[in-house]
């Protein structure tokens, strides 16, 4: 994957400051990226989409005639929704309001200005990889849909492969042997049954909530745990725009889970902000299992009773979960804690 990245990838910088976008280019130019384009124009960034063809777009946020904004604004009625380019944030600006007004134009990171050699390397890397991965796997599913694959047998075996090697992808990281997420993906099955949904669409969430957190792939810094509340914000976008435009159920099914896990009943989650029945039954289901693994199992509330850690949950029915999911999940889990509003 490296030496394709290196080889393939092509990267555009744009920033009105000659000298960062020189700097920029340098680093990777020495890391040994072969394709690296430059603007200090924001006004030719669309020219340069369609001559130059980024897998990557650097972007500064703070620009004249055009702010980085407005060029992604621009980009996004040119950009196909199942290509997953990728938009990397340069800015001095550390705010959450920014991040979250960049992240609604469609950024996937950012790179906080003096930029450092290796962070540089490190988030471009991360974000290249989830690029063609996102490419490999939309390729992957068109040829399955165009029967191109062989008859039913074959291609049901490969799309098998397929989503089995995806969660492969999505436990590499915090969860190797997968075990924890097969946990989460059975619950998820239990509660949507007893919420009333039928069989099929609760196999279908069990399978599918084991890719929730694929976006992970490019986290700023692989291998260590985050609190909720500082997670990598992006992941879930970008575990969308991964795998988005499928035409297996599953992975239609893991796209909106994966935006949609970290929503809050009460609109304080991310990326969206959606609240109560806005947020797909999937993500609400898929959130409240998360938290209970993490509760009873080897996350933040090991050493903790059974029932001390489900009251927990469901002292946060109403706000962070859906109040009837909780109560469909007390009832799973066999607690005699009530779930209320």
């Amino acid at each position: 994957m490296q030496e394709q990245l290196l080889e393939n990838a092509r990267v555009l910088v744009v920033d009105d400051d000659a000298q960062n976008v020189r700097y920029i280019k340098d680093v990777l130019e020495w890391a040994g990226y072969k394709q690296v384009a430059g603007t200090t124009q924001p006004t030719e960034v669309l020219a340069l989409l369609h001559q130059f063809q980024p897998d990557l777009i650097l972007l500064d946020l703070i620009m004249p005639a055009m702010d980085g904004y407005e060029v992604m604004q621009v980009l996004q009625s040119e950009i196909r929704s199942d290509s997953y380019l990728p938009i990397l944030v340069l800015t001095s600006d550390t705010s959450q309001e920014a991040k979250r007004r960049a992240l609604s134009y469609g950024a996937k990171d950012f790179l906080t200005k003096p930029f450092s050699p290796t962070e540089i390397r490190h988030r471009v890397s991360h974000l290249l990889e989830t690029r063609f991965l996102h490419l490999k796997c939309r390729d992957q599913a068109a040829l399955l849909a165009s029967g191109a694959a062989g008859d039913a047998v074959l291609e049901n075996a490969a799309a098998s492969e397929l989503f089995e090697r995806l969660t492969r992808v999505a436990a590499y990281r915090f969860d190797p042997s997968g075990e924890r997420m097969r946990r989460v993906g059975a619950l998820c099955g239990r509660v949507a049954r007893l919420l009333g949904e039928s069989d099929s669409w609760s196999r279908l969430l069990e399978r599918a909530s084991q890719l929730c957190d694929i976006g992970m792939v490019a986290a700023p810094r692989p291998g260590t745990a985050q609190p909720d509340d500082e997670v990598f914000p992006a992941h879930t976008s970008i575990g969308a725009d991964i795998l988005a435009g499928s035409e297996l159920p599953e992975l239609r099914l893991a796209a909106e889970i994966a935006r949609s896990h970290h929503e809050h009943w009460d609109g304080t989650g991310f990326p969206e902000g959606l609240r109560g029945e806005e947020i797909p039954l999937s993500g609400r289901v898929v959130a409240a299992a998360l938290a209970c693994e993490a509760a009873i199992g080897e996350g933040e509330g090991a050493g903790a009773s059974e029932h001390e850690a489900l009251e927990r949950l469901v002292k946060e029915a109403g706000t962070r979960y859906d109040p009837s999911v909780i109560e469909a999940l007390m009832a799973t889990v066999g607690s005699k804690v009530e779930a209320t509003a």
